[in-house]
């Protein structure tokens, strides 16, 4: 008998900012759909084998997707209104264009003069008329049940709890379109950070991707662009009371954890937390803290372009150990609490 499970180690589940609800408060409706995916993540886990064979299937009928609008850097798909798609693929060039400058560097020079165009002024770029694989393709469902039809064919019944996911093998995203605009941009955008990193920067360590996600995350769309008008408060209200309670993760063990230690959901002792909420806590408001303060903002881009240059885990690890090191976190630290204590 053949066993069908879903490829969920290839697939990103923060997508609904899980941490954001877990160990605060568990009243909320949707944390038992949270804590379903942590139970699958963890039983998964352990048995890859059974994960071998599902992503071929997506892999081969992602290349037939009813391509609806492309823009210079994203095809989009999906079941929502075509002027829902072409707003999405708007605020898509907008969210790229802020990524942008932290990565312009990195990037391998745009293909077609659209793509240069996007470039400029976070404007968005005219229409793409011909298909281009490098294109980001994103697949925007409109309902639940059309959701839930999507991902039960590919991923079982193990995705059902949740809003939207990024899959690398395929560097596909995957977004529900719910009616709630503002969870939805946040998880569009979060998850669209994802899937750039992906294919820029392959090796980045997990505190980095995460921390940069989920402040992608706060940006609010409007009808001329973005804007960061907002903050993720309870990230920093986390940071300070566990500041108080001087139980914070080092930063110099932070930028270090694998995937593993950073993702475990152990809660901690004496805290209302798991190691999860506060690893990620703590990535989102160093990476705002280095991305808002001009004087660290070059420290970090200089880490970015150094770690840009390898796909070795190892290599990565040495680069964070010379440029994050010890002694300049260490400089860093009280700097980024008053930041921290300032903003929540």
């Amino acid at each position: 008998m053949s066993i069908w499970l879903p490829p969920i180690l290839d697939v990103d589940y923060d997508v609904v900012m899980i941490e954001n609800y877990l160990d605060i408060n568990f009243s909320r409706p949707r944390v038992a759909r949270y804590l379903m995916t942590i139970v699958v993540l963890s039983v998964l886990s352990q048995h890859p084998s059974l994960l071998l064979g599902q992503t071929r299937e997506l892999g081969h009928d992602v290349n037939k997707l009813n391509i609806r609008h492309h823009t210079a850097h994203y095809e989009l798909a999906g079941t929502v209104s075509q002027e829902k798609l072409l707003e999405y693929g708007r605020c898509l060039e907008f969210i790229h264009a802020a990524y942008e400058k932290g990565f312009g560097d990195l990037l391998d020079q745009p293909s077609t003069d659209a793509q240069r165009r996007s470039s400029k002024k976070g404007v968005p770029p005219q229409e793409v008329d011909t298909h281009d694989t490098s294109l980001f393709r994103v697949v925007i469902l409109g309902s639940q049940q059309d959701y839930s039809e999507f991902t039960r064919a590919y991923f079982g019944q193990f995705a059902e709890h949740t809003a939207g996911m990024f899959v690398p093998s395929v560097e596909l995203l995957l977004i529900l379109d719910d009616g709630h605009a503002e969870q939805t941009y946040q998880v569009l955008f979060h998850e669209a950070f994802h899937q750039f990193v992906h294919r820029y920067l392959p090796a980045a360590p997990v505190w980095l991707n995460e921390g940069l996600a989920t402040h992608f995350g706060t940006a609010s769309a409007t009808g001329k662009g973005l804007v960061f008008d907002r903050q993720n408060t309870s990230y920093f209200n986390i940071v300070s009371n566990v500041a108080q309670a001087k139980k914070l993760i080092s930063l110099d063990k932070l930028v270090l954890m694998n995937r593993a230690e950073f993702y475990c959901q152990q809660r901690l002792p004496g805290l209302p937390y798991s190691q999860r909420t506060l690893a990620y806590a703590q990535a989102y408001s160093l990476t705002a803290y280095l991305v808002n303060v001009p004087r660290e903002r070059d420290l970090l881009q200089k880490y970015i372009r150094a770690i840009a240059l390898t796909t070795s885990p190892r290599e990565v690890v040495q680069s964070t150990k010379t440029l994050l090191s010890k002694r300049v976190l260490d400089r860093i630290a009280p700097h980024w609490l008053a930041y921290v204590q300032q903003g929540h």
